[in-house]
């Protein structure tokens, strides 16, 4: 029984999934490293708390999406049929992103809706 090939534009959008997940991680990490320094500061000044408490919120959540980029760009990958439909909507949510995010958007959508797309992920009988 041969393997199916995975089709390159696939494989691009995979590794487009794995690069946004390393950029978010150096940017949790940033993050997280800003929150120490401002709860450090935090017994001098009134109120420094709360900003460490932000900034370690928006850390958590980039490690969140960090975490579904990984996931999805495994399962895209691996050709399974829920990680299409998932980039289908990180397409959709990157569409507000001018002007860089639309167009990588509606690739993704036009490319994983196309008759090729579907047929990448469709099991081999």
């Amino acid at each position: 029984m041969q393997e199916k090939k995975r089709p390159d534009l696939v494989t691009l959008i995979a590794v487009y999934h794995f690069l946004m997940a390393a950029l978010l991680l150096l940017g949790a990490c940033a993050l997280l490293v800003v929150a120490g320094i401002v709860w450090t500061t935090a017994f001098a000044e009134e109120g420094a708390w709360i900003a460490g408490f932000v900034l370690l919120s928006v850390a958590l959540l980039m490690g969140f999406i960090l975490v579904v980029n990984v996931i999805i760009g495994w399962g895209l990958l691996a050709l399974k049929e829920w990680a299409r439909w998932d980039d289908i909507a990180t397409g959709i949510l990157d569409l507000p992103n001018l002007p860089l995010g639309t167009i990588i958007g509606a690739v993704k959508i036009w490319y994983l809706l196309s008759a090729e797309g579907k047929a990448a992920f469709q099991p081999e009988d």
